[in-house]
């Protein structure tokens, strides 16, 4: 019995000494050439030959061919983030594959489906008047400005809050009015 490589093929088999066993194996993308054929489904398979002594031998090839391994992941990662794959850091959505060597000795194909979530943000404006303040997420804001926070959001990526703030300031402003005696002036 010959234990064969699946990079091996014998069409030259007269040279085999008497009756002989081929045992190969394949994998499921591949084919296996046997007295003139291109083989690609397992089984046994016969032929019949004619040394070069003149004597006949029957070989027989025991044919086994393995599959080919797939599987299919699906991962979703935050905006920002990356994905390890195949030695990649992934960063945008889509469709990836890889091809990867399985312990039979055939292909594995690797399928990913990537979702980027999106970091929601929201855009706020308050104004107050001066010698106030303004409470925003636990801080006493009492100047103009713009400020952020970072909040967990429904879908699990960070949701950024920025809020502009304006301080308003007081006018003191003087009028002059006369009035005549016993009239009325109304004020504000």
């Amino acid at each position: 019995i010959l234990s064969v490589h699946p990079a091996h093929a014998f069409s030259g088999l007269s040279d085999l000494p008497g009756d002989s066993t081929i045992v190969a194996s394949i994998c499921s993308n591949e084919t296996y050439a046997f007295n003139g054929e291109l083989l690609s489904t397992s089984g046994e398979y016969s032929a019949a030959f004619v040394a070069s002594d003149g004597t006949d031998s029957i070989v027989t090839l025991q044919l086994t061919v393995l599959p080919i391994a797939s599987a299919s992941l699906t991962a979703e990662i935050c905006q920002g983030e990356s994905y390890p794959f195949n030695g990649l850091a992934l960063t945008q959505s889509g469709t990836y594959s890889a091809t990867l060597n399985a312990e039979n000795g055939c292909d594995s194909i690797v399928t990913l489906t990537l979702t980027v979530l999106p970091n929601p943000l929201t855009n706020l404006s308050a104004g107050i008047c001066d010698g106030t303040f303004f409470l925003f997420q636990g801080d006493t804001l009492t100047e103009s400005g713009v400020y952020s926070t970072v909040l967990p959001a429904a879908n699990g990526c960070d949701s950024i809050v920025r809020l502009k703030l304006d301080v308003l300031l007081f006018f003191d402003v003087q009028l002059e009015a006369s009035i005549c005696t016993g009239a009325t002036y109304l004020f504000d």
